[in-house]
């Protein structure tokens, strides 16, 4: 539902033409905001889009003054309101709300929440149309160098400027946002009728990628003057390439400054709080609450926060697509009505099925959350068991009364149970995964010196794979066979493409189906394509050497941790109980404010352990992000450090 049904739909139509109204005779004053629109391919008027945005502001400010009636009457009647006392400032204005309770209280609550909403929203929405062009001005910028050694390898085979920019257009599954700019560039043409040059200036301002604005400016003075657009494509995939580098190694510095300040603010910061909270609960303050909010929120809450923004940093790295349409790249169009083809597709599927049983290990392998009907069942069955053995476990007071084996046997087994396996079955996948990437360069150029000894592509192929026994090669004599069965390779390409699942092999491949369809220069794409995979590569093994070392920082960080809050339960809080029971029962013998009998040690000792565990986890989880941009990648950490912290607080 987009904004306009939300403005239809909640009756809101009145509202909207009056901000229509008034926004209409803006002008140029919204150029600014119609420009970050264009930008972010959002197709609406800069005067509609502010219209909406008000409109919908209006709304949430309703819904939130609703929302503030029914709270502060709650509080009111709860005898909130009447509990706080005002600071002396701000007497003026407490005393008479307090004398009009509930309607004070009830009116400060509507208007904070009403107001708050609404102003939130509003910001929002404003600032939305800059975001969503920043996040495409950098997805544009990472496809950029491939799609350059795209256009360079159709372009070397013969193909002329516009038809390169219009394949281009139409291989947006593969190269993501870069497609969607030159799909509006191609509508420009073929729509408004608008000639190449004129499409490549309004592409250059409309664009949120400075990068793909420079290389529009250089392709407009090539194509102006008559100059050959396919040197100037072969110059441009070095320079772009090393801007790349460039820029990868910007997104490394921001992931280290990423990494330092999770330890100071998430490692340590929770350590020095407990410490503080731990002492102060000593002097008899009540800091339990603290403590739990500090072990359960605070620190997970940060954890998911780290990961979010780590993801917002560097998801515009990845490659944008593991998948290409495959009706698009071979023009397969199956017959209607045909039962013949229902018979086959229901065949299919049982061969499928039939192919996961035969190799079940395989199966995981792709898909490791296939592992989760088969633990779950087997982790809820331990908890039962648990359950019946020792049910004091699952009351508070149980769980306090055995902090350590109470926590193993009620959360940390069933965790083990579930998390492993995907641990295990992911590992292997990302390690098959990072083989087929290591050797799909050298693969490529192979497949060119067979072809540039006068073989056809699909005999290249063919004798490609009988050399190779390893997962590559038998996906490669696959693809031979699709080839043979149904006389495509183009689309064979494509299929081929969609079970490896990798987006770097995902852009090759797009590329040597669209330079075997546009036929000609067959070998010298396949370098090209080689050359891409080979640039990919490096570009990806320099950025997992540059960042191990941090995820080794914040597994010491880790190890910090645990090791303080060890210590505490060793020295602090079992030394407080050992003195407890043995000989200090009365406060006034100790001088401090709370009888070491009242203080409670397990609830503490509970807390503590908690905090290690839940640290463990997601050390390893925020390690994982930072290293391969892949939370799954950090589970074996974070099992690795729990069984570690389990272990560390069984001894002492």
């Amino acid at each position: 539902m987009n904004a306009a049904d939300v403005v239809d739909g909640f009756g809101l139509s009145r509202v909207y033409e009056f901000f229509w109204s008034r926004y209409r005779r803006g002008g140029e004053e919204y150029a600014e905001l119609q420009g970050a629109l264009n930008a972010a391919q959002l197709p609406v008027t800069a005067e509609t889009y502010l219209a909406r945005s008000a409109t919908l502001s209006v709304g949430f400010g309703v819904v939130g003054a609703v929302a503030g009636v029914f709270v502060g009457a709650m509080l009111s009647l709860g005898g909130v309101v009447a509990a706080l006392d005002a600071p002396p400032a701000l007497h003026p204005i407490a005393v008479p709300l307090a004398g009009a309770e509930p309607i004070g209280s009830i009116l400060v609550t509507a208007t904070v929440l009403g107001g708050g909403l609404g102003f939130a929203y509003r910001r929002y929405s404003l600032s939305r149309p800059q975001a969503i062009a920043d996040r495409r001005g950098r997805a544009i910028d990472l496809n950029l160098p491939n799609g350059i050694l795209f256009m360079y390898a159709l372009s070397q085979g013969g193909m002329d400027t516009l038809s390169v920019f219009r394949t281009l257009a139409e291989s947006d599954d593969a190269y993501g946002e870069l497609g969607s700019e030159f799909r509006v560039l191609i509508r420009d043409v073929d729509v408004f009728n608008k000639n190449l040059l004129d499409a490549l200036r309004a592409a250059r301002t409309r664009t949120p990628s400075r990068r793909f604005a420079r290389f529009v400016d250089d392709a407009v003075s090539i194509i102006d003057s008559g100059g050959d657009f396919t040197s100037l494509v072969e110059t441009e995939a070095n320079t772009y390439l090393q801007e790349a580098r460039a820029e990868q190694r910007g997104l490394i510095e921001t992931l280290a400054l990423v990494a330092e300040g999770y330890i100071s603010l998430l490692v340590a910061g929770p350590l020095f709080l407990l410490v503080l909270l731990l002492v102060m609960a000593l002097l008899g303050a009540e800091t339990l609450l603290y403590v739990a909010a500090v072990v359960y929120v605070g620190i997970p809450l940060g954890s998911v926060a780290c990961v979010l923004l780590i993801d917002r940093i560097a998801g515009p790295f990845e490659a944008t697509s593991a998948s290409i349409s495959v009706d698009e790249a071979a023009g397969v169009r199956p017959p209607a009505g045909d039962a013949r083809i229902a018979r086959y597709a229901r065949r299919k599927r049982v061969g499928t099925v039939r192919g996961w049983l035969r190799n079940p290990v395989q199966t995981l392998i792709d898909e490791p959350r296939l592992t989760l009907p088969i633990t779950v069942p087997v982790a809820v069955g331990l908890v039962g068991a648990v359950a019946l053995s020792g049910p004091a476990l699952f009351s508070a007071s149980g769980l306090t009364a055995r902090p350590i084996a109470g926590s193993i046997a009620v959360f940390v087994l069933p965790v083990l149970v579930v998390a492993a396996p995907v641990s295990l079955f992911h590992e292997l996948r990302r390690r098959q995964r990072s083989e087929l990437m290591n050797r799909f360069p050298e693969t490529l150029s192979a497949i060119a010196n067979i072809n540039g000894i006068g073989l056809s592509l699909p005999e290249s192929i063919d004798i490609t794979s009988d050399r190779r026994s390893d997962r590559l090669g038998e996906q490669l004599g696959r693809l031979t066979n699709d080839i043979a069965w149904n006389r495509d390779t183009s689309g064979a390409l494509a299929r081929f493409a969609n079970r490896i699942g990798i987006g770097e092999i995902t852009q090759s491949t797009k590329l040597l189906s669209e330079a075997n369809r546009a036929g000609g220069g067959m070998r010298r794409a396949l370098s090209i394509a080689a050359d891409d995979a080979r640039a990919s590569r490096q570009l990806r093994r320099e950025r997992t050497q540059e960042l191990q070392s941090y995820l080794a920082i914040v597994v010491v960080g880790f190890v910090v941790f645990v090791g303080v809050v060890a210590m505490i339960d060793l020295f602090y809080l079992q030394g407080i109980a050992q003195t407890a029971s043995d000989s200090v029962p009365d406060r006034r013998a100790t001088g401090l404010a709370v009888s070491l009998r009242e203080f409670e040690v397990n609830t503490f000792r509970l807390l503590v352990f908690h905090a290690a565990l839940i640290q463990a986890g997601f050390s390893g989880l925020v390690g994982g992000k930072i290293a391969n941009n892949d939370v799954l990648s950090g589970l074996k950490i974070s099992l690795a450090l729990v069984v570690a912290t389990v272990l560390l607080f069984l001894g002492v």
